[in-house]
């Protein structure tokens, strides 16, 4: 039984919907605050070595606890302002542990994913202004400043011969 954790069957696999079975299992990793996201086709080394799954995320790099250590909410809360992201959180806590220096990079974590041939490179997804909204657990909400109606996300396909704009 698998909890949270994506399923990456590679093209051809009798468990993949029908409408994706000539590509492998589509997979979509979420990256942290200001980082980008990922969206993968599964590939055979997956089932092979991972019995058919792949991370759901870059992963902590820090626990909760030493997110948290030495660091000031409201200074934190600043930083990421100027990068254009505003963090609403019902504790300082939640913002803490959620910084993105609490997580792996996730890209180098999909280079190890794609390069071990657990599932192939598909896109890079990078948020650019608009209005995100992404809830981890009750206490954490995080948005960028423009508003819904700008929102857009840029692809970037793994080859960059071939990105696109949506």
């Amino acid at each position: 039984m698998r909890h949270r954790i994506p399923r990456a069957f590679p093209a051809g696999h009798r468990e993949i919907p029908a409408d994706y079975r000539a590509v492998g299992q589509p997979v979509f990793i979420p990256g942290s605050m200001g980082t980008a996201s990922w969206v993968l086709a599964g590939a055979e080394g997956a089932v092979r070595e991972t019995f058919g799954s792949v991370c759901h995320g870059a992963g902590r790099l820090l626990s909760r606890t030493a997110a948290r250590q030495g660091r000031n909410a409201g200074e934190e809360r600043d930083k990421l302002e100027e990068r254009g992201i505003l963090v609403r959180s019902e504790s300082r806590d939640g913002i803490l542990e959620e910084l993105p220096d609490a997580y792996k990079d996730v890209d180098e974590v999909i280079e190890v994913v794609h390069n071990a041939g657990l599932a192939r490179k598909v896109a890079r997804l990078r948020a650019h202004g608009g209005h995100q909204r992404v809830k981890w657990g009750r206490r954490f909400r995080l948005s960028t400043r423009r508003s819904h109606a700008a929102y857009r996300m840029t692809l970037s396909s793994a080859d960059p011969s071939t990105a696109a704009s949506s």
